[in-house]
């Protein structure tokens, strides 16, 4: 099976899957990031096309860099996180297979993503319950791979792996919290410079 179809795979054959990408290699960076892109572009996309009527966002409020913060770099913190957390509490995966096995198990909700933004423009309104139910099996799916992937790539049981998904959260929790705090006292620094070169200019 070619590489670029065996994300695809995975939806069906988690399990094997997920055991053929660990010990026989079979995953490409390249694909994960394309997939990491779509994603991306797929949040764009239903942020901007997500049927007249159900879109509670207004498309000129679209802010490019809280999309790709919210995905992207979210993304980036998850795997970093989960391989220095499952690294000290033994876990077997080297960094591009949890780069690669999470973004492999970003597959359906991708997926579900595009379908629901585009079907949502042909749907009534009182069909909306079913572009709801169709955007928590994309996700639902997506947890499901994500706990199959580290289960397997870790090579952990499954009261291990949800306890190192606390401490992965809890760890993007703390970086986020860090990179909100510099930016505050960055703004901060900045209005008491700006304050002190409008005083000095004032009084020249």
């Amino acid at each position: 099976m070619k590489k670029a179809l065996y994300p695809l795979y995975l939806l069906i054959h988690p399990i094997d899957g997920y055991e053929e990408l660990k010990y026989k290699k079979r995953f490409s960076v390249s694909i994960s990031f394309v997939i990491i892109l779509l994603f991306f572009f797929g949040e764009v996309f239903r942020f901007q096309y997500y049927g007249f009527g159900y879109n509670p966002n207004d498309p000129k409020d679209l802010n490019i860099l809280f999309i790709l913060a919210r995905t992207v770099l979210l993304f980036i913190l998850w795997s970093l996180s989960n391989w220095l957390f499952c690294s000290l509490t033994e876990g077997k995966g080297f960094f591009r297979e949890v780069w690669a096995a999470s973004a492999y198990a970003l597959t359906p909700y991708v997926l579900i993503t595009y379908a629901v933004t585009i079907v949502s423009n042909v749907v009534v309104l009182e069909e909306i319950a079913f572009i709801n139910y169709l955007s928590f099996i994309g996700m639902f799916w997506s947890v499901v791979l994500m706990l199959v992937a580290m289960k397997t790539i870790h090579e952990y049981s499954l009261s291990k792996v949800i306890f190192t998904l606390i401490l992965t959260l809890a760890g993007i929790a703390v970086v986020l919290f860090l990179i909100a705090l510099s930016l505050t006292v960055y703004q901060q620094v900045f209005d008491i410079f700006r304050t002190m070169v409008n005083e000095i200019l004032y009084r020249l």
